[in-house]
């Protein structure tokens, strides 16, 4: 979420509207009574600090915001207290001027990376966010909250409000780049999954259509078409000694022979460069000749 201030205001059909208005609709659930109770905050946040009733505005420009709320934000983290009824005029107080979350700070990582890079002007005798933040035993290091609220302003404008954070100053945020704990990094967007993608100008489609004859005696041919159907390869097929494959020769490599058929394996092998060499067979002497003839 970026920083949500009513500098960034715009007025769409009479009514003034946030820029950036999704904060209060990440406040609540997805659901569309809740939804209706955010644009409702926002509706009186903007009244709250315009004077304006529903958000109506007629006059020239932009409106100027009531003594004292100049400085007005919502994108600040606020505690709500257990028990607090979503959409209550309770919970609308906690998200716009509840207590501030100094620890949720502390511990976000992003602010961890931004108050590391933080100019010492700024740290003033904290050394480390939670002694900014004012969260260890010694009063005297701890922040005021004009210097922490100075320090949340400056992270945001880094990104720290998104889950990341960049001072923009070059090299030192590589490692945070690279770094599992910041949520934006690629540790947590890689899904370690591999994705192919085709190459145009490399991929080879497969064939379309393949042994494509106008007869039986004239050679086989196959075509590989792109994906437009256009014909962008075309040859011709022979067997192992260079003869072209007709549709007739093909059929009868690809029919079968009859169950129990005969075959000329003479000739086979003959062309084959085999010779079969006949072997006379006699009948063993302990096999009886009422059992029948040898073949």
């Amino acid at each position: 979420m970026s920083r949500q201030d009513l500098r960034d205001i715009e007025v769409v059909d009479g009514y003034l509207n946030i820029k950036d208005d999704d904060w209060f609709q990440q406040q609540f659930n997805n659901s569309k009574e809740e939804q209706i109770a955010a644009q409702k905050f926002e509706t009186d946040f903007i009244d709250s600090v315009y004077g304006t009733e529903g958000g109506r505005w007629e006059g020239d420009g932009l409106p100027t915001a009531l003594p004292g709320m100049e400085d007005a934000r919502i994108d600040l983290i606020r505690v709500v207290p257990e028990g607090v009824k979503v959409g209550s005029p309770d919970h609308y107080e906690a998200l716009t001027s509840g207590t501030i979350d100094w620890a949720e700070y502390a511990s976000d990582e992003a602010y961890k990376k931004a108050f590391n890079d933080l100019h010492p002007s700024g740290k003033g005798n904290s050394n480390s966010i939670d002694e900014l933040m004012g969260l260890d035993q010694d009063d005297s290091t701890h922040g005021t909250e004009e210097s922490r609220l100075a320090f949340i302003e400056e992270a945001d404008a880094g990104g720290a409000a998104r889950g990341d954070y960049n001072s923009g100053s070059g090299d030192e945020d590589s490692d945070w780049d690279n770094d599992p704990k910041n949520p934006n990094s690629w540790w947590n967007k890689w899904d370690n999954k591999y994705t192919h993608e085709e190459d145009p100008n490399a991929a080879v489609p497969k064939p379309e259509a393949a042994f494509t004859p106008s007869s039986d005696q004239k050679p086989q041919t196959y075509t590989l078409k792109d994906d437009k159907g256009n014909v962008y390869h075309s040859a011709s097929v022979t067997d192992s000694e260079g003869n072209f494959m007709t549709a007739k020769k093909k059929e009868e490599i690809l029919k079968p022979s009859e169950p129990g058929s005969r075959r000329n394996t003479r000739a086979a092998a003959a062309k084959a460069g085999i010779t079969i060499r006949r072997h006379n067979v006699t009948r063993p002497s302990n096999i009886p000749a009422d059992w029948g003839p040898i073949k």
